[in-house]
């Protein structure tokens, strides 16, 4: 169904993620992700696979250090057994209820350097239920100093960072999206689910205004000129 989804569109490939969102839509395990891109039907004309695949790891009881060593091992096994066919990490830290810096959660970071693979974050406010909605979960301008460290000059090793959605709803989140990539070069916009008016001014104020979002976003793109780095 997704492979028809995307020919439909006049898309030769895609990228699946596996992601742990049980607590607010859903799921999808990493071990679903490997079967979909092991299976034979994962192939296209051109001899390459028709999707690549983003692992995930669950955050629950991660405080726990027998359970975080245990799943962060399980995350980078795909990337040894499948390095053709995993190509990232994907992670949604509003969803899964973890500040973007907080410690425990480093060592996902780490697996990415080791891999070299992009981490792709949720970043904005989003619309399904439980999520989280205060700044430290989604505005990644709370994730900076994670960025610096992560650059490849600072002994961590190097690891690109992708923004989902570019801090859509909230326009500091955005403001902040827009300043790590102009900032920093492993830093990357991508651009998704911002076809919504914003609801959060510069002073966090409630904005009513039907305004869509990505008209503003791609304008702030272009006169800063990252176009090169928008996914």
């Amino acid at each position: 169904g997704i492979k028809e989804h995307t020919r439909s569109a006049g898309v030769a490939h895609a990228v699946i993620l596996a992601t742990y969102t049980h607590h607010t839509i859903g799921y999808a395990s990493n071990r679903e992700i490997e079967a979909k891109l092991i299976d034979a039907r994962n192939q296209s004309s051109d001899g390459l696979p028709w999707a690549w695949g983003m692992a995930s790891v669950n955050y629950d009881d991660f405080e726990d250090e027998v359970i975080a060593r245990q799943r962060l091992k399980a995350l980078e096994s795909y990337f040894e057994q499948y390095p053709d066919l995993f190509i990232g990490i994907k992670l949604a830290h509003a969803h899964q209820a973890v500040s973007f810096e907080d410690p425990i959660y480093l060592g996902v970071y780490d697996v990415a350097a080791r891999q070299g693979v992009p981490v792709l974050l949720h970043t904005g406010l989003s619309p399904f239920p439980n999520t989280r909605t205060e700044p430290e979960f989604y505005d990644p301008g709370t994730l900076e100093s994670i960025i610096e460290a992560y650059d490849g000059q600072h002994g961590q090793g190097r690891v690109d960072f992708i923004l989902s959605h570019i801090g859509q709803g909230d326009f500091n989140a955005i403001e902040h999206s827009l300043q790590l990539a102009q900032k920093y070069d492993h830093v990357w916009l991508e651009l998704s689910a911002i076809n919504r008016a914003l609801l959060l001014g510069a002073e966090g104020e409630p904005v009513d205004d039907p305004t869509l979002m990505h008209t503003y976003i791609l304008e702030q793109i272009k006169v800063r000129g990252l176009t090169d780095r928008l996914i």
